[in-house]
């Protein structure tokens, strides 16, 4: 009787540390759907066997701040991001602008049509597929620019320079709002050379239904059914699929991502370059680094971005900060950031639409300055 007591007591003891856990993490999660924190209404993403995240063609939905309405978000029938009231099927008017690059690129927090890739676009009275994404990096605008350049042959591509690009693609896991999100990353083949690794396993996180708690009253049934449907299942799977992942990287049958984002840097926009060059598309690279003053890029990398690429360099955060009265962070902060609320409240630090303004400007002042000129622009 002692022995079936003891050893009833050390399986309970580790089962209720890990029901400790789980409803922790839960609660955690479940309050970050509460909060409308850069949260999604609607199924408008989907998991993608290649870039890890990808849009839903023909979806709507709409990004969510705890003050303040929602962002309407809109695709077309491939994916890009258009206004909530653009036809979803349209005819491409030249010049056709392509735009790479990460939330900033996408314009999140702002409705389409005030994104700089789309005013680009239409200051030129041209088309803009915006494929930029949430979380993305420098492999999954790698995979998109193999993929479009030469479907489209877009008169400009404006691919986006910022420092988080090469992080975001030196690790197996995209920047995520729940569980794991695997991304495409950037890793040696056994001839020593760089190559872009798929997602390592299929995210579950897409599959959930987390849109249908964000709006309920929070009680403790609803807390137990977000719990059972969601929170439990993404977590279980998750911990699976990533104890496996990392089994397999330390038995070396996955190889872990490369850490060298200058190599990465150099690997990336060369190819994008050269795809480019042989599909006569203009490449403008769109440097910003969401820092302001304090970190500005230096003549030495933007001369070298230049010597690889022979690209047009746009550099839009020296724009962005020339155009402050006030060359302080805080004024920057203030001039780009996105608040709301009275008094202002923070609650976005993603380029607001005066910031994406600005950008637009400065790609199209030097693509002036450049005399560049475009096929069938009237």
């Amino acid at each position: 009787m002692f022995y079936g007591v003891l050893l009833l007591s050390i399986l309970l003891v580790p089962a209720s540390g890990i029901l400790v856990i789980l409803t922790i993490k839960s609660y955690s999660i479940y309050q970050f759907a509460k909060s409308r924190q850069d949260g999604v209404r609607g199924r408008i993403f989907r998991f993608d066997p290649d870039l890890g995240l990808a849009t839903i063609p023909g979806s709507r939905g709409a990004q969510l701040f705890p003050i303040g309405p929602e962002i309407p978000h809109h695709f077309d029938e491939n994916g890009f991001r258009i206004p909530a009231d653009a036809p979803e099927t349209a005819e491409i008017t030249r010049p056709l602008v392509l735009a790479l690059g990460c939330s900033f690129s996408f314009g999140g927090g702002c409705p389409a049509e005030k994104a700089y890739g789309y005013l680009v676009g239409q200051a030129l009275k041209g088309t803009t597929f915006n494929a930029s994404g949430p979380a993305y990096g420098l492999a999954q605008m790698v995979i998109l620019a193999r993929k479009l350049i030469p479907r489209y042959k877009p008169e400009l591509v404006l691919v986006q320079y910022s420092p988080w690009l090469a992080e975001r693609s030196q690790t197996a896991f995209m920047p995520s709002w729940y569980g794991k999100e695997p991304g495409p990353y950037f890793a040696r083949s056994s001839e020593n050379k760089l190559f872009i690794h798929p997602p390592v396993f299929r995210a579950r996180v897409f599959d959930l239904p987390i849109s249908d708690y964000q709006f309920s009253a929070k009680t403790l049934r609803d807390f137990c059914s977000f719990s059972t449907e969601v929170a439990l299942p993404l977590y279980t799977y998750d911990s699976y699929q990533t104890g496996i992942y990392y089994t397999r990287r330390l038995l070396g049958i996955i190889p872990a991502p490369v850490n060298q984002p200058e190599l990465i840097v150099e690997s990336a926009y060369e190819e994008i370059g050269k795809l480019c060059k042989e599909n006569q598309s203009r490449m403008v690279i769109v440097i910003l680094t969401n820092t302001g003053y304090q970190r500005p890029p230096g003549p030495g990398e933007i001369a070298r971005l230049n010597s690889m690429t022979d690209a047009i360099i746009v550099n839009a955060e020296s724009a962005l900060v020339r155009n402050l009265p006030e060359k302080t962070q805080q004024a920057y902060d203030r001039a780009y950031h996105q608040y709301r609320g009275n008094p202002p409240v923070l609650v976005y630090t993603h380029p607001n639409e005066s910031a994406h303004q600005i950008i637009a400007e400065e790609i199209l002042k030097t693509i002036q300055n450049r005399a560049i000129l475009l096929k069938n622009n009237p």
